[in-house]
């Protein structure tokens, strides 16, 4: 198989990548002996396993793609492996069988991975990830699953039974679709909109807290998720704060969301800001919850996180800040509903191309658009100052 350079931004790993192929070879033969059977082709699979990037983001990702995978192959139960930062997303999803919790990172994650991988005894696992894949693969071909289903444009293509190609470069959720459409012969042409599954338990407990913010029914409310897991190419959450801050001449209730690790940092800020029409909800509710909740809101207000994947899944107006260090396509608009906050040439960014990207965004403009979004959503629009 041939490694796709563009796909490969570090020099290093172009490297490994290629080595990868020359160990080609020695790998499938490793792999075929770790082998639990033989492989069968999709069309006779009873068990799938789903493997990959497993943050709040990423499963929200697949979540839309879900149902076409469960159509194509109605005799195959489906399993999921997540680590607790994204199995929120998959609980009370009708189209797979069980979820498994395993562990983030490290040589834990490779233990629960094969553990759980033997326990289920899958035909295939299904590697989705189109980054660091070699990993899940690596952690299948030890387990024994027979057919291993995956990338190999950054090499490892000893690894994979059934190649996957990747149509480069599209919005990352788009990745996971043409996985979908390329395993079943199906057109790629379904919406991304991502699907959470509230229980009633779920969808009451974010009405509570709704209810318990005490807004009326022509007030303007607008959720905000400045944090990101990304060490790199993030908008800092001060400068969310201070969009917050100019924007507080307009009747805006402001909903301040995220982890319960985040709730300290919110309250900081709060007070730092002056937000005093806001509301501290970090931690309060697990995603199918927050999700219930953010379908009152008129507007989500964030970074490239998993709150931006939350508030889509809620159907509702999402004004997004892409993260610099990434390809603009790639974390960019893949809903109508989404309004990309970014200057449009920022993309794979250096730390001081950021800063400097940051400081052409004043919190000033920046409110002022969030003030044109919200008109142009047409609730309350009597309300909100002119510019």
């Amino acid at each position: 198989m041939a490694v796709v350079r563009q796909t490969i931004r570090c020099r290093r790993h172009v490297w490994a990548a290629h080595a990868s192929e020359w160990m080609g070879p020695l790998l499938a033969r490793w792999a075929c002996r770790r082998a639990a059977g033989r492989a069968l082709p999709a069309i006779r699979w009873r068990r799938a396993v789903l493997l990959g990037a497993d943050h709040l983001g990423d499963l929200l990702w697949i979540s839309a793609s879900l149902p076409h995978l469960k159509t194509a192959f109605p005799a195959c139960e489906w399993h999921a492996l997540a680590s607790r930062a994204g199995l929120d997303a998959l609980v009370h999803n009708p189209f797979l069988r069980s979820t498994h919790l395993i562990a983030e990172k490290g040589f834990r994650r490779f233990q629960d991975i094969t553990r759980t991988l033997v326990a289920l005894k899958p035909d295939a696992a299904l590697c989705y990830n189109t980054g660091g894949y070699w990993f899940e693969l690596m952690a299948a071909a030890y387990a024994g699953v027979p057919c291993r289903v995956g990338y190999v444009h950054k090499g490892f293509s000893g690894l994979v039974t059934q190649p996957l190609s990747i149509r480069f470069p599209q919005p990352y959720p788009a990745y996971f679709r043409d996985a979908v459409a390329q395993l079943s012969a199906l057109e790629a042409s379904w919406p991304l909109r991502p699907l959470l599954y509230p229980s009633r338990e779920d969808a009451a407990e974010g009405e509570k807290v709704w209810r318990a913010l005490g807004v009326g029914p022509n007030d303007i409310v607008a959720a905000c998720f400045p944090f990101s897991r990304q060490a790199q190419g993030a908008i800092p959450p001060e400068w969310f704060a201070a969009v917050m801050a100019a924007a507080s001449r307009a009747p805006i209730t402001w909903l301040l969301c995220g982890t319960a690790g985040e709730e300290r940092p919110w309250r900081i800020l709060q007070a730092r800001y002056g937000l005093a029409r806001a509301h501290v909800l970090a931690g309060r509710l697990n995603a199918r919850s927050m999700v219930s909740l953010l379908r009152h809101c008129d507007l989500a207000f964030c970074a490239d996180s998993g709150g931006r994947h939350l508030a889509n899944a809620a159907n509702i107006t999402v004004a997004f800040v892409r993260n610099l260090g990434a390809r603009a396509i790639e974390t960019g608009v893949y809903l109508p509903t989404e309004v990309d906050l970014t200057p449009p040439l920022a993309e794979c960014l250096s730390p001081s191309a950021v800063r400097r990207v940051i400081a052409e965004m004043p919190p000033e403009q920046t409110a002022k658009r969030l003030l044109d979004i919200l008109r142009r959503t047409g609730k309350s629009s009597k309300s909100l100052p002119e510019n």
